[in-house]
């Protein structure tokens, strides 16, 4: 399948998963409010997901020295995303239920708006696309802390996954549609009914 149709495929699957988490009632006790079924004669395979990114000088360089720092000094750490609902938004929001942290979200109009601010040290991490964190990580401008991918990603191999830094961060990328949708809602649901996201 042309690598451009499973990226389409995947971002289907994963408006679906919000789509549906969005329209469930908000609750502090997450529940799937109905089973999803969906038939689908094809498998989207695996693609890459999102890495977070560190300005050049914070004071971590690892998972573990990034959740130590936030835990000694909560609400300190600014992290920045674009759009309400957005793979950037909800990352932030997950990372700070699987890891225990609390961090500062801020939020900018686009992914090239927050690459600045974190150039510029004036925000500390921002969920970036692997091509673009590649990049500002070889000049030197940011550090790569960890894919946010349930494999590690083909064009940065020596970059861990969340789960191999010992984060149950879970994978992005299910085998089949119809386990990522499932999946994706399961797991984006409960951070947007925790997390008491809405759309305006």
């Amino acid at each position: 399948m042309p690598s451009i149709l499973k990226r389409l495929l995947t971002a289907l699957a994963l408006a679906l998963a919000l789509a549906l988490a969005f329209s469930a009632p908000a609750s502090a006790q997450w529940k799937p409010s109905k089973p999803i079924r969906i038939v689908v004669p094809f498998t989207p395979g695996s693609l890459g997901g999102t890495v977070l990114v560190a300005r050049q000088d914070a004071p971590f360089s690892t998972v573990r020295e990034m959740v130590d720092y936030a835990k000694r000094n909560p609400g300190k750490l600014n992290v920045a995303s674009y759009g309400i609902g957005t793979t950037g938004h909800l990352n932030i929001e997950f990372l700070k239920r699987v890891a225990g942290i609390d961090v500062t979200r801020i939020p900018y109009p686009g992914p090239a708006q927050a690459n600045q601010d974190l150039y510029a040290g004036r925000i500390d991490m921002f969920f970036d696309g692997p091509t673009t964190a590649s990049a500002s990580s070889k000049s030197g401008r940011t550090k790569l802390i960890a894919a946010a991918t349930e494999k590690r990603i083909p064009s940065l191999p020596d970059l861990l996954t969340f789960h191999e830094a010992g984060l149950d961060y879970g994978g992005m990328v299910p085998a089949d549609f119809t386990t990522k949708v499932r999946s994706d809602y399961e797991r984006w649901g409960r951070v947007i009914s925790e997390a008491a996201i809405k759309l305006d």
